[in-house]
């Protein structure tokens, strides 16, 4: 195929011109000094506008009243990652284990948010503490700690620099046959890279297993 006619292909393929869907992406709180922050990590804005082509929008860690009012003004959620793990009492867990990071208030928007996004059929994509989030707020559970539950892995990422972090390949994952992912992957097994310490306990109603 000439270059001339993937280009015109590419042409026929790609969505016609008009606004870009929004995406709302869940905030995190943070402290700056004397100042409180409602943050999200570069990475996610980036690959939301760059890689999906949408318009980012931050949604802050406050008062959940309004949850129903940001889904209806919203084409998609993004629930990112976090340092901070969703408190236990939120799944009927024991106290946190200490030194645990915590975010009550993005657990206070976020669960509500993710509630009505599912009840509206928003699309949502949970990345890392957001599908921890995502299983709590339908009913599931977490392990606070994965690593030290009999016969699981350790999928905290190993110490030292980002690039170590973010590009070790952790461990095997074996994809549903005739699920999502196989077909995106192709095939039945890839390796991943882990970088968490809490993980999905039991299962919340109405969520499907793609891959363990």
């Amino acid at each position: 195929m000439d270059e001339v006619a993937a280009r015109d292909i590419a042409s026929e393929c790609r969505p016609a011109a008009g606004p870009r869907p929004v995406v709302g992406i869940i905030c995190c709180t943070r402290r700056e000094g004397d100042h409180a922050l409602h943050a999200v990590v570069e990475k996610y804005v980036v690959a939301a506008a760059e890689g999906a082509g949408v318009m980012p929008v931050l949604v802050p860690a406050l008062d959940a009243g309004y949850a129903e009012d940001a889904v209806a003004r919203l084409d998609g959620l993004l629930a990112p990652g976090s340092r901070s793990n969703v408190e236990p009492h939120h799944y009927g867990g024991p106290p946190s284990i200490p030194e645990t990071a915590h975010d009550p208030a993005r657990d206070g928007m976020a669960l509500p948010l993710l509630r009505a996004a599912v009840a509206a059929d928003l699309p949502v994509l949970a990345i890392c503490r957001g599908i921890q989030e995502l299983n709590v707020a339908l009913g599931g559970s977490l392990h606070q700690q994965v690593h030290a539950v009999p016969g699981r892995l350790d999928h905290r990422a190993p110490k030292g620099p980002i690039d170590l972090r973010y590009g070790h390949r952790a461990h095997p994952v074996d994809l549903v046959a005739g699920g999502f992912f196989e077909r995106l992957a192709g095939a039945r097994q890839i390796t991943v890279n882990s970088l968490h310490g809490q993980g999905i306990d039991r299962l919340a109603s109405g969520l499907a297993v793609e891959a363990t």
